[in-house]
């Protein structure tokens, strides 16, 4: 059982997080309200792809980065994403995006899915398992040769995908993970999923809108890390003396 006051500090967190980001982040707003219209069950192929291809580029590659690359020319280089586009021309995709981000393993695997995306049966059995929430499939699904079906979809980036298509989830990162910790929760996958499960308690928002919020702010306001065990303080958030924090702010 979660401390007496742990789910509202999370709340609370949460709620700042949300005020900060909508006065600070451009596009913030209309970012949240295309999170939170997204519904599961209209999955689309080119929807999951989109998000697919960024949690490749991401997977040890820092957001800001990817994203400067896209403005740059990434996605044009890409087909802005269109699977039947990619499949047609290959090589050429395949050599515009290697002057945007020089890792041809990602972009191979780009191409790859894309190519496994084609075939009908395969698209019908992914949307089966993103619809009963078998997040998991993304990591461990194999080729019939054995390789990955879904390069660098990890224990974390996994979520990214599943998170960008509806699928009620949040990513575990090192940012939630500092969240976490930061509101007296574990820093760990398991004190992400109880840390974001009591702001859902407090909310009923969904947890792929909460992860987005708490991430968005994490993103451009980090907090200070002592270590992997110990809370965290804020360098930028500071409480409500309304609240009482005693336990956090020690």
């Amino acid at each position: 059982m979660l401390p007496k006051d742990m789910p509202r500090e999370s709340v609370a967190f949460y709620h700042y997080c949300l005020e900060w980001n909508s006065a600070n982040v451009r596009g913030f707003d209309a970012e949240l309200r295309y999170f939170q219209s997204l519904n599961p069950t209209k999955i689309t192929r080119d929807l999951f792809f989109r998000g697919y291809c960024h949690g490749n580029l991401t997977s040890h590659f820092k957001d800001s980065i990817v994203q400067s690359l896209y403005h740059q020319g990434l996605s044009r280089a890409l087909k802005d994403y269109d699977i039947e586009a990619i499949c047609k021309s290959p090589d050429k995709v395949r050599s515009d995006a290697l002057r945007f981000i020089k890792h041809p393993r990602k972009i191979e695997g780009i191409i790859r899915v894309a190519y496994w995306l084609c075939v009908t049966k395969h698209w019908d059995e992914l949307k089966l398992q993103m619809l009963t929430g078998n997040v998991d499939y993304l990591q461990e699904a194999k080729n019939q040769d054995g390789t990955k079906t879904f390069p660098f979809m990890g224990h974390t980036t996994k979520y990214l995908p599943a998170r960008n298509v509806g699928l009620d989830c949040a990513k575990p990162d090192v940012h939630m993970k500092r969240a976490a910790g930061h509101c007296g929760h574990s820093p760990t996958k398991n004190g992400v999923i109880t840390f974001v499960e009591a702001i859902r308690g407090g909310t009923e928002e969904r947890l792929g809108v909460i992860d987005y919020v708490i991430w968005e702010y994490m993103r451009h306001r980090p907090l200070k890390r002592t270590d992997d065990t110990k809370r965290v303080v804020s360098r930028s958030w500071r409480p409500n003396p309304l609240l009482r924090r005693r336990r956090l702010l020690k």
